[in-house]
């Protein structure tokens, strides 16, 4: 006797089903492996970067000598420190010597910097990586910015060397 009655028209039914079934159990089966296959070859989980140490009292750079690194190819990298350590939760800026302004004596960020990161952190100054991966100038801010958890902040006048 079928699921829904007597005839034989349940009985192909019934038959319908049972291929349907056996069409999902294989297509689980398929997917079960590849799951296995994907999960097998995943990267191992990333290590978090470790914090570079930051002179900061460096000496102030000569306007020159950053005139000629602003002036020379190469991708510089401006990095926020607290306390003498980068903050790894932000990362560092990619930056090229014409995203300087020369204004007064200062070379000034000219691009917009907003900062999200993912815990609180604080932000006491900057420091700027020449294309060699060496530090060569540190700036300090006047005084430490907090930057709460998942809240955007806004830094962008506050880089200048």
């Amino acid at each position: 006797m079928g699921i829904l009655g007597n005839d034989g028209a349940s009985a192909d039914k019934d038959k319908q089903i049972a291929d349907l079934i056996k069409e999902r159990d294989d297509l689980q089966g398929k997917l079960d492996a590849a799951n296995k296959k994907l999960s097998a070859t995943k990267p191992a989980a990333a290590t978090p970067a470790k914090a570079r140490k930051i002179d900061d009292g460096l000496p102030v750079a000569d306007r020159a000598s950053l005139a000629a690194l602003f002036g020379a190819p190469g991708q510089l990298e401006v990095v926020p420190s607290y306390t003498g350590r980068e903050v790894t939760g932000l990362g560092g800026i990619a930056v090229i010597g014409t995203d300087f302004a020369k204004t007064g004596d200062q070379f000034k960020f000219s691009r917009p910097v907003v900062f999200t990161p993912d815990q609180t952190v604080t932000i006491d100054g900057f420091a700027l990586f020449g294309s060699d991966g060496k530090q060569v100038a540190y700036t300090a801010l006047p005084e430490p910015v907090l930057i709460p958890a998942r809240q955007s902040v806004g830094l962008s006048d506050t880089i200048a060397f």
